[in-house]
């Protein structure tokens, strides 16, 4: 009797094991093939200038940075916390610092590195994970970075004329400059700054296949006057300087010196 009972026990046992390896492999219902890449590269000039954002240092890296790299259906969706059980390890991170806090910084907390850190692992959650099992969290950072590298925009850009001096250009020559060096269709975005009325040039798209190498026409464009997003037809959008050296205040201070501890207590506790 004992050995029948121990015998449903386990037989019940392995059924329930069963049933959860099923559904562990099974395909997650959010999980889509990707089918291609995204890179946001943004001025950031542009960028603090935003209303809901304050960028620590006030004075950003003058040179376009990353945004982001979001997978992307063909149908123009964009892929979204596809599995946020796969995070982004720590040490990934602390090996690439140098190169992240160069050419992917968070502009409102530069010299916080938790704060960083938060925001890379924030854009491996919401986007990098759509491109699993492709793209694990080292290959997805490195593509977004060695892509960012492929071509020195500002340098294009300055080469057509178009320079970050105040002026206001047409976004579809910025369009018409970056397609002359990639030789793809990128996307142009704008947006209007509510204190001055006036049109910001932000951002250019690229658009990079789903073997993360090889460019493509973005959203299967051909021609330049179609690519321009929150840029208004027939007004030109100003390239903004350097904003001018602004005395940190109080808050600045007694926010830096906080980070300042909480880092400094992060490292003691890793020794």
């Amino acid at each position: 009797m004992k050995c029948n009972l121990r015998r449903r026990f386990l037989f019940l046992y392995l059924i329930v094991f069963v049933i959860i390896i099923i559904l562990w492999f099974r395909p997650r219902p959010n999980a889509q093939k990707f089918d291609y890449f995204k890179l946001a590269l943004q001025w950031p000039n542009s960028y603090c200038l935003l209303d809901y954002v304050t960028c620590r240092p006030a004075e950003p890296p003058q040179n376009f940075t990353i945004h982001g790299l979001w997978p992307q259906k063909n149908d123009g969706s964009e892929l979204r916390n596809c599995d946020v059980k796969i995070t982004m390890p720590d040490q990934i991170l602390d090996n690439m610092r140098q190169k992240l806090l160069e050419y992917w910084p968070n502009l409102q907390n530069q010299n916080n590195w938790n704060k960083c850190k938060d925001f890379w692992k924030g854009q491996w959650t919401f986007h990098g994970t759509c491109s699993l099992p492709e793209f694990d969290q080292q290959r997805y950072l490195d593509t977004a970075i060695n892509r960012k590298n492929d071509y020195d925009l500002l340098n294009d850009l300055d080469s057509a004329g178009i320079k970050p001096d105040g002026t206001a250009y047409d976004p579809i020559k910025i369009c018409e400059a970056v397609k002359g060096r990639t030789t793809k269709v990128p996307i142009i975005k704008c947006f209007k700054e509510k204190s001055s009325g006036n049109v910001i040039f932000h951002e250019i798209h690229l658009c990079i296949n789903d073997n993360g190498q090889d460019y493509q026409d973005c959203e299967k464009l051909t021609q330049c006057k179609y690519s321009l997003r929150g840029c208004p037809r027939n007004i030109k959008a100003i390239f903004p300087p350097m904003p001018p050296p602004s005395p940190p205040s109080v808050a600045d201070y007694l926010q830096e010196a906080w980070d300042s501890k909480l880092e400094d207590a992060a490292e003691l506790k890793l020794k």
